[in-house]
């Protein structure tokens, strides 16, 4: 049995859904094919509709803004699909309307790592940690590709060069640890694990980092390595979603 909740927002979603329809019907607007495709997309069945929505708003206007949130939802939907290089494009065309924003580019960033395309993928999240140095998910994101594909050296010099910038973030210092940890330098691990606990005791990835570190350690004792297999390099791999990008609706 479905909680009540769950059953009233159902019927409020589909209010809603059936208010923008009918309000098309009457003006066949921008924004309502906009706020109709947010609705969507919401269900992952009906991505598709939200899609052609989207291309319907885009059809309807010439605001640089609303083509910058229409941009980012079309890329957004390709993501969820797993089309990188439809969403690439689409992303690059939100870069183009306004390169100054770092979101733009990290976006590009992700989708060519997602394309494995590495060389692309590093050049545009450096872009985005350049237009936005204080956003320490650019630097642990570049990191993080870096540590998938052996580049233990060049991770460490990014989250190096983020901490030199943020230099308060208990979070960079927990992903320099596992990265100098993979270079073999436990002693150092255990100190940036130990200053990314003072300044954040609710940090829940340190714990993790701990024990990451300890089980590193002991796969280095010839018995161990003799008697059992050890779970190798810990891989960070970015989630393919994508932060939400701050949508600035501005009326034509």
């Amino acid at each position: 049995m479905r909680p009540k909740k769950d059953e009233a927002f159902e019927q409020y979603r589909n209010l809603a859904e059936a208010s923008l329809r009918e309000a098309l019907a009457l003006d066949n607007d921008y924004l309502g094919h906009m706020l109709l495709a947010e609705l969507l997309k919401e269900n992952p069945q009906r991505l598709d509709e939200a899609e052609d929505h989207l291309n319907q708003a885009k059809a309807l206007t010439a605001n640089e803004d609303m083509l910058l949130t229409i941009e980012y939802g079309l890329g957004e939907i390709a993501m969820e699909q797993a089309q990188y290089q439809k969403a690439l494009q689409h992303f690059q065309i939100v870069a183009a309307i306004d390169p100054t924003t770092a979101e733009a580019w990290y976006n590009i960033a992700e989708t060519y790592n997602l394309l494995e395309q590495l060389e692309e993928a590093e050049i545009n999240y450096a872009r985005a940690i350049a237009l936005e140095p204080k956003n320490i998910d650019y630097f642990t994101a570049l990191s993080r590709m870096h540590m998938e594909h052996g580049q233990t050296s060049k991770a460490c010099l990014v989250l190096e060069e983020g901490l030199r910038i943020n230099s308060e973030s208990a979070q960079l210092r927990a992903f320099l640890a596992l990265a100098v940890a993979e270079s073999g330098d436990y002693h150092k691990a255990e100190e940036l694990l130990d200053e990314a606990e003072l300044l954040d005791p609710e940090l829940d990835m340190v714990e993790l980092y701990r024990l990451l570190l300890n089980i590193n350690k002991t796969r280095q004792l010839p018995a161990v390595n003799k008697t059992r297999q050890l779970p190798g390099r810990h891989k960070t791999k970015q989630a393919t979603g994508l932060k939400n990008m701050k949508k600035r609706a501005t009326k034509e």
